[in-house]
């Protein structure tokens, strides 16, 4: 029920404090992602993406401090060209 009201940064820091065990690696599972740094990365990209807009920062050409980093072996392709900038809007959006 807590959970209901936690921001998404907070929920991104407590993936992040998790201990890497079998439920950490699952729920990465769950959204496609076999290496749990990636997904904690994912999240803390999202919470930063979240941040920049709820406080109607720029978007568009903005070049991002926090990127994501591209996944080359996931459970569901969904990126077929990976030679983009990873610091862009194209980026965060996938």
């Amino acid at each position: 029920m807590s959970l209901e009201i936690a921001t998404f940064g907070l929920l991104s820091k407590l993936y992040l404090n998790l201990k890497k065990n079998y439920t950490k690696t699952k729920v990465a599972k769950n959204f496609g992602i076999k290496q749990v740094v990636i997904f904690e990365n994912w999240l803390h990209a999202l919470a930063n993406l979240r941040n920049i807009i709820a406080h109607h920062g720029r978007v568009w050409n903005r070049q991002f401090i926090i990127s994501p980093k591209i996944p080359y072996n996931t459970i569901y392709p969904f990126l077929e060209n990976t030679n983009i900038y990873r610091n862009k809007i194209y980026a965060q959006i996938l």
